[in-house]
């Protein structure tokens, strides 16, 4: 307001000098210091033709000396009312903050101790399957008392009869595996589900829809509404602490061969409405998130070691039923290291002294010409010594530390987004969602992925049909596009339709790998094939042979094979360096644009 009044002013006629001497004294020199005026601190400065100068406080205070007394007292009004301002805001956000940081310390603190307290009493829902008996197991040995949610008593006592009446591992069983009780499971019964979550402090629910049974409504059923109500049920209680969920690889992010298990009537669908849910239920959750349990044993982990990855990281890979319970036992048996967290679970294969090997083979290879007469003058001797080796190749598992906590305790937490405050509850609170609209407008800019994929796989069904139906029957582009015109439009419906819904769902090119089928390899051999249908259509269109007929993309791709080899067999030494000179230098230069860590244009400053 005041710089548009002195604006204003100005631009008035200026009649008599009576006037212009008032404009003059309106427009002295006034301080407007910012901050507390400190040594050193910049304050602005209006000049008499009405623009704001910055100075520095001693330029200022030079200037100020120099001007009337009424400027002095100005100044000193503005830098004390401004010190009593600012001092009596920070003691003001200072009494607020420290009393909410009080307030979600005692919070924090209350939170802290109960997970550290360990929990007594597990109820886990699924425990008669495959995973769900071994974690029960599991978390037995550890002195935890375990309610097993089951659909029946007669499938808790045919699973759970030999470990509890004594005949459990190496014949230990009641003291072995502590406390185990039944609790009958209906997904569809609220009772059921109160009475099972009840009393206990940690829930485990290692829910899945039966693989062997054909039913379409089997994995929204169990995995998605059933886990659903069973978190649900879970944060009515009040009681329990913390809730650990088994789903799989491949929830969160598409990828392979992860995703294949999708085809499973959208299993993997709700498996992720479940873990939303269970993240913004307000729990303590950990999610586990393991690989393929299907060909693994039990003895998969003398071979094999358990590896815990972040979230969206893993996509393949395999895992024991066995390990996956040992994970979840560690992360029951450590809250406070596991809570808020999603856990990615695979293996990776022991690596075997390799020394020990050679020094045996020497061994064996000195030791042959013995072993051949033992064996011939005495069999029994031979005998005994092929069956120590055997006990020798069963005993190679060296011990290591089977637990996962110090892995797990490294992953990164994800918080919890019902909390008001945290850095989780303003990322969900937010986070930037686009519509269904934005998303296929900027998949299908030109920045976007969508119209090359498409051409690019478009162009090489149209290459290889192109030339088969040639060889064939001898038919040019244009005559097959017309006598084939309805399957040809299916076929480009459903290579654009099957390219545009996973990447409206942002689901990139790059997250399809798998072996050999690399998103560079289709990149590069579409935009080959759109160039090579381009040049056939081209030629096809607008040549013809001496006897006017039209030249087929067939001919062209023989005449062109048969000038190369003429090429390569009539080529010189001096050519063939000179080549190869030129395809060194070229990848030599790509590798070094590619790898490099600078940029080559456009490169910006560094401060």
């Amino acid at each position: 307001l005041w710089r548009e009044r002195e604006r204003e002013r100005e631009d008035r006629p200026i009649d008599t000098k009576k006037q212009r001497k008032r404009k003059n004294e309106t427009m002295a020199p006034r301080f407007l210091v910012r901050g507390a005026g400190t040594e050193g601190a910049s304050c602005c400065v209006a000049s008499t033709g009405g623009k704001f100068t910055s100075l520095r406080k001693s330029q200022a205070a030079a200037l100020s000396s120099s001007s009337t007394s009424s400027s002095k007292r100005v100044i000193g009004l503005c830098q004390s009312r401004r010190r009593r301002s600012s001092s009596a805001r920070e003691e003001r956000r200072a009494g607020t903050t420290t009393a909410a940081v009080t307030v979600e310390s005692e919070e924090r603190k209350k939170e802290e101790q109960e997970l550290e307290s360990g929990p007594e009493s597990v109820y886990v829902c699924g425990a008669t399957g495959r995973t769900g008996l071994r974690v029960v197991k599991e978390l037995a040995k550890a002195g935890l008392q375990v309610k097993c949610g089951c659909r029946s008593a007669q499938k808790f006592e045919e699973t759970f009869s030999s470990f509890v009446s004594g005949g459990g591992d190496d014949g230990e069983g009641e003291n072995k595996l502590g406390d185990i009780s039944f609790e009958a499971l209906d997904l569809e019964s609220q009772e059921t589900l109160k009475s099972g979550v009840s009393g206990a402090d940690v829930v485990v629910c290692c829910l899945g829809a039966p693989e062997d049974e054909f039913n379409f409504e089997n994995p929204k059923r169990i995995d998605g509404d059933g886990t659903i109500a069973l978190i649900d049920e879970a944060v009515r209680s009040g009681g329990v602490k913390h809730f650990v969920l088994v789903t799989s690889l491949g929830t969160g992010r598409f990828g392979w061969p992860a995703s294949v298990l999708n085809l499973f009537f959208n299993v993997l669908y709700h498996k992720r409405r479940a873990e939303e849910h269970l993240i913004n239920s307000g729990l303590n959750y950990t999610i586990v998130r393991p690989g393929g349990m299907e060909k693994p044993t039990d003895e998969y982990y003398k071979e094999n070691k358990m590896v815990v990855k972040e979230e969206n990281t893993q996509f393949g890979g395999q895992v024991s039923r066995l390990q996956v319970s040992w994970c979840v036992k560690d992360a029951v048996m450590n809250p406070s290291s596991s809570s808020n967290k999603i856990l990615e679970v695979v293996t990776d294969k022991i690596k075997t002294d390799k020394s020990k090997g050679k020094e045996k083979k020497k061994e064996e290879g000195e030791n042959g010409i013995f072993n051949v007469i033992s064996s011939l003058l005495f069999g029994k001797e031979s005998e005994e010594k092929e069956g120590e080796k055997e006990g020798e190749k069963t005993s190679d598992f060296e011990a290591y530390d089977l637990s996962v906590a110090n892995q797990i305790s490294k992953i990164r937490s994800l918080g919890n987004p019902t909390l008001e405050g945290t850095p989780a509850w303003y990322s969900s609170q937010y986070a930037y969602k686009p519509t269904k609209i934005d998303t296929f407008m900027k998949v299908m800019s030109f920045r976007g992925s969508a119209p090359e994929a498409i051409n690019g796989r478009l162009a090489m069904l149209a290459v290889v049909a192109l030339l088969g139906e040639e060889h064939v029957n001898g038919h040019g582009i244009t005559q097959q596009i017309t006598d084939q015109y309805l399957s040809v439009a299916m076929i480009f419906g459903s290579v654009i339709f099957a390219s545009l819904v996973p990447l409206v769902k942002e689901v990139e090119i790059s997250h399809a790998e798998l072996g050999p089928f690399k998103a560079f390899s289709e990149k590069l051999n579409g935009r080959l094939a759109m160039l090579g249908f381009s040049y056939f259509w081209f030629t096809e269109s607008f040549s013809s042979s001496k006897d006017d007929k039209t030249k087929l993309a067939i001919d062209t791709v023989g005449q062109t094979a048969s000038t190369a080899l003429d090429a390569i067999k009539h080529v010189d030494v001096k050519s063939a360096g000179i080549l190869t000179a030129v395809l060194l230098s070229l990848l030599a230069v790509s590798a070094g644009a590619t790898f490099s860590s600078f940029k080559l244009f456009g490169a910006e400053r560094e401060e």
